[in-house]
């Protein structure tokens, strides 16, 4: 797992959604439970506690298929109309290629989806509306919204007894038509949003910010409350460090092993590196580097 995943899952705390801790992680096994991780080691007890209140010892609560399904369906099609929206894709691009990904599901017949697409932008064009694509797009991807739903209590409905026992292995649209549209929908946004250049160039620039800040901090609190005298910089570091975080780590370091403590710091600065805004990220980046 990388950085960027490891502060991501930190910063949700899946204990239901992924029920395995940092140490037990197996991305390539076919346990859907398994493949992220849900919380770190440090909150092993927190998730004990959580998980036997829920009654999901070592399963996912049903519910996280649901926000799942939630998360594809929302992502999915507001992708496809920023990528619109910026520039990325045009009305053609998304036509053919909606009908190239989806066509395989529809062998006999319209495809619903290209149906819904070319009846808003008729629509548009009958109304004379000034921007007939962004009209078609924005409707298409609300009406998507509405199909994907259906497609997922479809899913839920189908499999509830494997999934309240905790031995559903897929997502809510697993062998439904729903499961090709976000399929289609997530290739055609990569294809041509998130990997156009722009959005590189962003990537790019983030992922600087966010090495320099592991870099630093990391480097920082290696030694931080031990016997080793600390270098000028580091102790300037560590005095940016808020202090809420620096007491959260006493508190839980009490009584803890050398090993502990050292684990313990470290996440004190994933806490702190993934709790920060964009804007306060690229601000004290700049700020501390003198740009």
């Amino acid at each position: 797992m990388n950085w960027k995943t490891l502060l991501s899952e930190r910063r949700t705390g899946n204990y239901k959604k992924d029920p395995v801790s940092s140490l037990e992680i197996d991305e390539t096994g076919e346990t859907l439970a398994a493949k992220k991780m849900g919380f770190f080691a440090a909150e092993q007890e927190i998730y004990e506690q959580v998980a036997r209140e829920c009654g999901t010892m070592g399963c996912r609560h049903p519910l996280t298929f649901i926000l799942e399904a939630a998360d594809d369906i929302a992502y999915r099609t507001a992708d496809i109309e920023d990528a619109y929206k910026k520039g990325c894709i045009s009305y053609q691009i998304l036509h053919e290629e909606m009908e190239q990904y989806l066509r395989p599901w529809y062998p006999e017949g319209e495809i619903y989806p290209l149906q819904v697409l070319e009846r808003q932008y008729q629509k548009a064009l009958d109304r004379h509306d000034s921007e007939p694509v962004q009209y078609a797009i924005s409707n298409f991807a609300v009406r998507m919204q509405g199909y994907l739903i259906g497609c997922a209590t479809e899913g839920f409905a189908e499999h509830y007894q494997e999934i309240m026992e905790g031995s559903w292995n897929h997502d809510l649209f697993y062998g439904t038509r729903g499961a090709a549209l976000c399929d289609a929908l997530g290739r055609i946004a990569y294809d041509h949003a998130f990997v156009s250049t722009p959005i590189l160039r962003l990537e790019v620039a983030a992922g600087k910010i966010l090495d320099y800040f592991l870099e630093a901090f990391t480097g920082a609190f290696l030694y931080y409350d031990t016997d080793v005298k600390q270098g000028v910089m580091e102790e300037k570091l560590v005095g940016i460090m808020s202090e809420h975080y620096r007491q959260l780590y006493h508190y839980y370091a009490k009584g803890k092993t050398e090993a502990e403590k050292l684990y313990l710091r470290i996440l004190m600065v994933t806490d702190y590196v993934s709790g920060m805004t964009d804007t306060y990220a690229r601000d004290t980046y700049r700020e501390l580097n003198g740009i």
